[in-house]
């Protein structure tokens, strides 16, 4: 978080959190075998597509 401060500034950092519960989705469901449904998966997209989209923009 201190490298993406300094790096971008506090709005990139800050972007990074959201994704860290896409990737413990993820982790969960590869590694300790928990089931994703479809409404997890929309959101986890949803997630990603309005990051991208706020940081392109």
């Amino acid at each position: 978080m201190t490298w993406g401060v300094k790096k971008e500034g506090p709005f990139f950092a800050s972007v990074f959190q959201p994704v860290l519960l896409v990737m413990v989705a993820l982790a969960g469901s590869f590694l300790l075998d928990e089931k994703l449904h479809m409404g997890s998966i929309i959101g986890e997209l949803l997630i990603v597509v309005g990051l991208y989209a706020i940081c392109v923009g």
